[in-house]
């Protein structure tokens, strides 16, 4: 199995931070028209940008040694909370 080096999973983790800040505090347009055209544009939800930390989170745990800080995984069906 390859691994990536710490350095690189710590910078990736570093930008998807960044960018969900980002998002939170500009909030994100998805779609802008003009009477010439408009612009449409795919928007990552904070959803998927929280995934990424998460998987990026157990990556970085797995190459360090060190817990994750996520708790144990459990599998499950549906928006429960």
């Amino acid at each position: 199995m390859h691994h990536r080096p710490i350095a690189e999973i710590e910078a990736d983790l570093a930008a998807l931070r960044t960018a969900r800040t980002k998002r939170l505090v500009s909030g994100a347009r998805t779609e802008v028209s003009y009477a010439s055209g408009g612009i449409k544009r795919e928007v990552v939800t904070l959803e998927e940008v929280n995934q990424g930390i998460a998987m990026l989170e157990l990556e970085l745990a797995r190459a360090t040694g060190r817990p994750s800080g996520l708790g144990p995984i459990r599998a499950g069906f549906g928006g429960r909370l």
